[in-house]
């Protein structure tokens, strides 16, 4: 029964919920990825998925939206 109660809290912890920021500037590209820094009225810095990193200008961004969350397991 306790290698039961492990198993189950283990596969539970795998379960992580994922969610990107979604930066949309004004001349239509749109980059997708993790906001890693923030300097207010200034600029922010975008991490993408296959390692880039974007630094926006305030200026330049028309809008910024997150996705919904998605559950994934970690294997």
């Amino acid at each position: 029964m306790r290698n039961f109660s492990f198993c189950i809290v283990l596969l539970c912890s795998c379960f992580v919920s994922v969610a990107q920021e979604i930066v949309y500037h004004k001349n239509g590209s749109i980059i997708k990825g993790d906001i890693v820094e923030i300097k207010p009225n200034q600029s922010l810095k975008v991490a993408t998925g296959d390692g880039s990193l974007f630094v926006c200008n305030f200026d330049d961004i028309e809008k910024i939206t997150r996705t919904a969350g998605q559950h994934v397991l970690i294997l």
